[in-house]
């Protein structure tokens, strides 16, 4: 094993070396006539370690030749040894990507007199056969197609002369289950055909180089080739100031900050703007194209638009057309859409990773050093955050890769595939094959036997004489799972109109909705009456007043904020407090603030210090009491995970020693409890504190307390969720919910002990949260109260870190509300003929009295819904037949409403047909006083929201 990091600055990818040097004559010519004419360093080292038949990493920033550096030594391999389909594949983890390496193939491999062939899902049932009869030397596909093809007898027949796999974009692989599956599928191939592949992997950043190669293969066999160049950037913080003016009642600090995007556009001839949002991407093309002036000169492009689209604009891009294109990471990998001259990254990017793979697509010109600009929120965090993954950015200094170790659902639908392959496969065989599997390393018998029980007991798999075969389930399950989970969208309800306002991410409910809570949605700022789990809907109603405990949800806050990110910003603020100005040291000649950025920080800091508020650092958290608000806002520099479980771990505490009635918010520099009834006093605090401390001091005692709270949170549960569904227990597209106690269920199996590793490594960070609550124990972060009736400039400052959402608050429309308890259509039964009548309640408004129409008895009763077992229960009495006791119950509640009915008309036949409201709750209701007809609605409102929210126990 050898480390070739190779040195002087952008010189590795500069093309220096005659293409003579490594081909011959003939193609050195025709290569030329395409444009290589020469390569670079980082390409020869490439070209001479393949063709050695040592398998290869090439880190190097996109647009920098990694592609020929893989290709242009298996083509001229092949063509020297004369062989035969199939002999390399190329896997990327983007059918757009492989749109892309198609094409570049294409162009390249006619001077060796070879064929490629692109084969994915989106690949017609023809041109499947056709290229299964007659294979290219090179296939592109994708990490599921790969599988397919392995699991096709006949494909796989023509996998004998395969000596190449070329594996893309190898950091998002080895950070997914789905990456992981496709090196496990690898590793299945090599066994297969009986013979060592060349692997090439290709990155524009890799972390943890170790760990990596290890996956790839056997670390003796591997070079990795580490560009110097990946650190080489130009980064610009800058903070654009409001003018104070209002245009087109668009909020003056999101149209300071377009204008100053246009003018970096206006500079430069091809921008790329990147945002970590969808919704903010299509808001911010929005706001370019019709506020600022750019018009027809810019584009969006994200995953959720359509594939026709997609292209349209990356085409229209290209030829210049467009001088500017909004993206999320749907552009952050490497399709190409032509020379960029430079990145915009619109808000923090949340991790220097993405920064420098962002901001890398700027490398139009190899000799060039990459250059862009974060565009920042006025916000002391975005600020800050910004300023420290720049830094970051510019030193190498980026953050790990999130590797899931030996994952069981990867291995339940890898177990599948191999059975598929060789049905009778000896339980001891495959137990080996997969135990020394480079994915499955440490992989006991007893997780093993674990895996394929529950395989077994799903009847996907059947074992018998210690043989495993496949079922007739196998084969469906093999291609409906995959390691890309789905998930569903909830319609959310206004309760006062009962329309539909709009959608929200099942997960988001999971996981982050309560009763009492607040959201945004449409503009609009809601709270959460009851989510129905049954029927798939989530109940809402309007925000009357301003709630500052509000903390809106918005996505990117979903990309994690690694916790040395947030201690070293928390360490600058300390040392600033201490009277060192690091932000002179720290910012070199490569990361340039914009001076109102930083003036904005110290202003904070200097303001709190003024009031003689504490300010939060990597050794103060500080705790703001709200009571006006009653709001408890926990402030440090924690990063994501932490922050997820000093939440978790907050909560759990104060639900056993307070109050129950408790909803809790978190970002990476804070933990938010809002209070929804009773609000705690000081001496409650500091049993909250204390029990902080205590957890503090044994590591043993706090990993299975937090293990305890972690395994009951909704984030387990979701992840539950997930992997449920590789595991093929859930499938989301069924008609049939997902409710937690199905999760639950699923939470006590193998998939359960899956989805805790899953947890663990995605969500929360128990190493460093003992490490700060040990801190705490031993008095080396200091816990520091601010009892306060009013938000200080530090909550200010958190809970308007959000993208220039312009928030509306609705109001209840009880006239609308009105309408529709009067649009409703109720049935009503004569209690002394059985004669039944439907109608919607206004046809009953202009009786003074409700009579039966046969019979004229006023002796009526109403009910919702066709009336009918109801009828026939009355004509059981009226005939004078036996009751059962469910009958009797429903006929003494009948007469209870024909009584209610007849003492008080309409307005009690109105009450009753509301959603919700029974005989007991429709007597509370006419008790009540009315001074005006709102006021019955009012109480018909509050009762069917009361209903919503105890549905999902009556049922």
């Amino acid at each position: 094993m050898c480390y070739l990091r190779i040195d002087g600055g952008m010189k590795d990818i500069v093309p220096v070396i005659p293409i003579e040097k490594v081909v011959s004559s003939k193609f050195a010519q025709c290569l030329s006539s395409l444009g290589y004419r020469k390569i670079s360093l980082i390409q020869y080292r490439a070209f001479k370690s393949i063709l050695k038949g040592f398998s290869t990493i090439i880190v190097s920033p996109t647009g920098t030749g990694k592609t020929e550096a893989a290709l242009l030594p298996i083509l001229y391999y092949i063509w020297r040894r004369k062989l035969e389909p199939i002999n390399a594949i190329y896997v990327t983890p983007l059918r757009a990507l492989n749109r892309d390496i198609v094409e570049r193939i294409n162009r390249i491999i006619k001077c060796f007199g070879l064929k490629a062939d692109l084969r994915h899902g989106d690949t017609p049932r023809r041109l499947r056969r056709a290229i299964k009869e007659n294979p290219g030397h090179i296939i592109v596909t994708t990490p599921e197609t790969l599988q397919y093809i392995i699991v096709d007898r006949d494909f796989r027949e023509k996998l004998r002369n395969l000596r190449f796999i070329v594996v893309d974009e190898y950091r998002e692989v080895v950070t997914s289950k789905r990456g992981l599956e496709l090196l496990s599928a690898i590793n299945m191939v090599e066994r297969l055909i009986k013979r060592r592949l060349v692997k090439v992997a290709l990155t524009a950043t890799l972390s943890d180089i170790n760990k990596s190669m290890c996956l790839l293969d056997n670390p003796s066999y591997m070079v990795p080739i580490i560009s110097s160049s990946v650190r080489e950037l130009e980064i610009h913080v800058e903070t654009p100031k409001a003018s104070g003016e209002v245009v087109e009642e668009v909020d003056p600090c999101f149209y300071a900050r377009l204008e100053h995007i246009r003018d970096i556009v206006d500079r430069h001839n091809h921008v790329l703007v990147f945002t970590n949002t969808r919704d903010l991407a299509e808001r911010l093309t929005w706001g370019l194209s019709k506020l600022v002036g750019l018009e027809d000169r810019v584009g969006v492009h994200h995953g959720s638009l359509s594939r026709h689209h997609r292209l349209g604009v990356e085409e229209l891009f290209k030829k210049r057309v467009l001088k500017a294109l909004v993206a999320t990471s749907s552009l952050e990998l490497g399709i190409d859409i032509g020379h960029i001259d430079y990145v915009v990254q619109y808000m923090s990017p949340r991790q220097s990773v993405r920064l420098v793979q962002r901001i890398g697509r700027s490398l139009h010109r190899v000799e060039s050093v990459p250059r862009g600009s974060i565009v920042t929120l006025d916000n002391f965090y975005d600020i800050l955050e910004s300023i420290a993954l720049a830094v970051r950015a510019v030193r190498g200094d980026l953050e790990g890769e999130d590797i899931p170790y030996k994952p069981l659902d990867v291995l339940a639908h890898q177990i599948v595939l191999r059975v598929l392959i060789e049905p009778g496969i000896p339980y001891n065989d495959l137990y080996i094959e997969f135990s020394t599997s480079r994915v499955f390393q440490g992989l006991s018998e007893e997780e093993f036997r674990d895996v394929l029980d529950y395989l077994v007991s799903a009847r996907i798999l059947r074992v018998r004489s210690d043989r495993v075969y496949p079922s007739v389930r196998a084969r469906p399950y093999f291609y409906r799972v995959t390691m890309i989970p789905d998930t569903r969208v909830i319609p959310v309800i206004d309760v006062s109109s009962n329309r539909r306002i709009g959608v929200l991410n099942e997960e988001f409910i999971v996981l982050h909705v309560v009763e009492g809570s607040v959201i945004v949605l449409g503009g609009g700022l809601w709270r959460v009456i009851s989510f129905d789990e049954d029927n798939g809907k989530l109940f809402v109603e309007p925000v009357t007043e301003y709630p500052m405990a509000l903390i809106p949800r918005w996505e990117g806050e979903s990309i994690p904020v690694e916790y040395s990110v947030a201690r070293e910003i928390g360490a600058w603020i300390r040392l600033y407090r201490e009277g060192f100005n690091v932000f002179k040291k720290l910012v070199s000649g490569r990361v340039i603030v914009d001076g109102y950025g930083v003036d904005k920080v110290f202003s904070v800091i200097n303001e709190l210090k003024r009031e003689g508020i504490p300010v939060p650092s990597d050794r103060d958290i500080v705790v703001e009491v709200n009571r006006s608000d009653k709001t408890i806002v926990f402030y440090g520099f924690y990063g994501s995970k932490v922050a997820n479980t000093f939440k978790e771990l907050l909560t759990a505490i104060v639900r056993r020693y307070i109050t129950p009635r408790v909803v809790a918010y978190t970002t990476p520099y804070y933990v938010m409890l809002c209070f929804l009834d009773y609000f705690p006093r000081r001496e409650e605090l500091d049993i909250v504190v204390s029990e902080l401390a205590y957890l503090g001091r044994d590591r043993g005692l706090f990993t299975k307390h937090l293990l305890s709270i972690i395994s009951g949170s909704s984030h387990f549960l979701w992840r539950v969720f997930f992997v449920g569904q590789r595991f093929g227990a859930i499938d989301p597209s069924s008609s049939k919910r997902i409710t937690k106690t199905l999760l639950k269920t699923l939470a006590s199996t193998v998939i359960g002990r899956e989805a805790l590793k899953e947890t663990l490594l995605k969500d929360f960070d128990l190493e460093n949260m003992f490490r700060i609550l040990n801190n705490i124990y031993r008095g080396r972060v200091k816990i520091r109260f601010v009892i306060t009736d009013k938000p200080t400039q530090l909550y200010v400052e958190a809970v308007q870190r959000i993208p220039g959402i312009s928030i509306v608050y609705p109001v209840i429309d009880i006239g609308r509300y009105r309408e529709r308890v009067l649009r409703r259509t109720v049935t009503t039964i004569c209690m002394m003929c059985g004669y039944k009548w439907s109608g919607r309640v206004r046809d009953y408004l202009n009786y003074s009295e409700i009579r039966c129409p046969k019979c004229g008895s006023k002796y009526v009763a109403v009910v919702k819904g066709d009336g009918c077992r109801e009828q026939e229960i009355i004509l059981k009495v009226i005939t004078k037949k036996r009751l059962s006791s469910e009958e009797r119950s429903i006929y003494r509640d009948l007469q209870r409403r024909a009584m209610l009915i007849m003492d008080h008309g309409v307005r009690a036949l109105t009450i009753l047909a509301s959603r919700g409201v029974g005989f007991t709750e429709a007597v509370r209701i006419i008790n009540k006083p009315v001074y005006s007809e709102d006021d019955l609605f009012r109480y018909l409102y509050e009762a069917e929201k009361k209903y919503i929210r105890i549905k999902k126990f009556l049922d």
